[in-house]
């Protein structure tokens, strides 16, 4: 057993059962009860030890002749299998302390799934992926322009007034299903995946917005299997990340427009001509 398989799969410290104990080795003599300790103890932190005199006397603390002597009482509590000698006592105790270690570790997963299931991956975890991400476009909007052209024509953005109150579930479901559609993923419409868009969408984003920066994400980390994991909700979503990415487009409606679709002409846009 490997140092890191000990840390990982069994506690640190062994179960000793007085009662049993006692109940098992009253005959056992002082030197007897030493050695017997030191087999278990070796047990519990390096598994079952090899049927080798040398090893075991080692393991004992003994001499040559002072493991013979040993030997035989020890026996009574071991068995030679294949070679090891097994234990059976603490087999049992090394299978619950695994169980109990992988629940922990079940539970920690679990836990901090949730905490970052809202947030979005590390800054620096993503920059260093976007740099070394290759494009031969020269821009956001030119890689959306040439590479991701709307499957069809944009309605235009929505008056804020009107924004806020759409601004819920049914347009997150609606943004989820069209990064569904740009990725060919199959991002569920539950909790995890909806309420980072709900919360970009109550800060004053528009479904226009949230779509323009799935475009130009998939045109830049679609075919790079490095970036393309992070073509997913908590990413895109996550508060700073989606202001960073919207802002890297540009993506404002035009301060005084009287036409209401003006903002297509506007070169920023991937739909823009």
């Amino acid at each position: 057993m490997t140092k890191s398989a000990k840390k990982t799969d069994v506690d640190v410290w062994m179960p000793l059962y007085i009662g049993d104990y006692l109940a098992d080795t009253s005959r056992l003599s002082t030197e007897q009860h030493g050695a017997y300790f030191l087999l278990i103890m070796d047990y519990w932190r390096n598994g079952a030890p090899p049927d080798d005199d040398v090893i075991l006397a080692q393991i004992t603390k003994a001499t040559g002749a002072g493991w013979r002597k040993l030997r035989s009482a020890m026996l009574m509590f071991f068995e030679v299998v294949d070679g090891k000698w097994m234990h059976s006592r603490i087999e049992e105790e090394l299978a619950k302390a695994k169980e109990r270690a992988e629940k922990a570790q079940a539970k920690a997963r679990k836990a901090a799934d949730a905490r970052w299931s809202t947030e979005a991956v590390p800054e620096q975890q993503a920059e260093q992926c976007i740099e070394d991400a290759p494009s031969n476009a020269t821009s956001i909007p030119q890689a959306m322009h040439k590479e991701c052209p709307s499957p069809s024509p944009s309605p235009p953005l929505l008056p804020k007034e009107r924004s806020k109150t759409l601004s819920g579930r049914p347009d997150a479901l609606a943004i989820l299903a069209y990064l569904n559609e740009r990725t060919g993923r199959n991002y569920q419409p539950v909790d995890s995946n909806t309420k980072l868009i709900v919360g970009r969408l109550r800060e004053g984003a528009t479904v226009e917005q949230c779509k323009a920066v799935i475009d130009a994400k998939v045109a830049k980390w679609g075919a790079d299997a490095r970036m393309d994991e992070f073509l997913r909700p908590k990413t895109l979503f996550g508060a700073t990340n989606f202001a960073q990415y919207a802002g890297e487009l540009g993506v404002t409606k035009p301060a005084a427009s009287n036409d209401p679709e003006g903002w297509r002409k506007d070169p920023k846009f991937a739909g823009g001509k």
